[in-house]
């Protein structure tokens, strides 16, 4: 399968900020810096999933996705502290696995009949801190078969929400 229309892209983000995936699989995957200050909340709700073949491992990747949406020139993993993958990493220790290596750390994804599935979890190793190798905000999320053809992929954007003097006239 080939990645997502790049026109189409309304990305990942370090803060909350959703990511469409338009083709098969969609859904959304939801991204921002832990309420307590540690570690990053994604959320992951996604949808026409294929139903055999699974489960589907999916990963930070160290570049964006061209405008062609070739989700092979997203490079290899994220791994700032140059783990590699010859050794699997351990899900029970989190701290062995590359810091993009989401699927290692927190499950692979397992469809339900429907095509869907949503997790949501805390990853303490990923970062919404600019200028450290875990930051993730400049980078993409690719989904993968088993045997690691990549499904789809899209990058990530820093979208800042509304906050407190946000024009509704309630403060200053």
């Amino acid at each position: 399968m080939r990645g997502l229309d790049p026109a189409s892209q309304v990305l990942l983000g370090c803060g909350q900020a959703p990511m469409s995936l338009p083709k098969t699989p969609g859904g959304e995957v939801t991204a921002e810096a832990n309420p307590d200050g540690q570690g990053v909340r994604f959320t992951l709700k996604l949808s026409n999933l294929p139903t055999t073949g699974g489960p589907f491992s999916y990963h930070l990747h160290v570049d964006p996705v061209p405008e062609n949406g070739n989700c092979t020139a997203t490079l290899a993993h994220l791994d700032p502290y140059i783990r590699g993958e010859a050794t699997p990493c351990e899900k029970s220790s989190p701290a062995t696995c590359q810091v993009g290596d989401l699927s290692g750390k927190h499950g692979a994804i397992t469809p339900d009949a429907e095509g869907a599935f949503e997790a949501t979890y805390v990853d303490l190793y990923a970062s919404t801190l600019e200028g450290i190798g875990a930051f993730f905000g400049n980078r993409s999320i690719v989904f993968h078969h088993p045997n690691k053809t990549r499904i789809s992929c899209a990058s990530f954007e820093q979208v800042t929400l509304p906050g407190p003097g946000d024009g509704d006239g309630g403060d200053e």
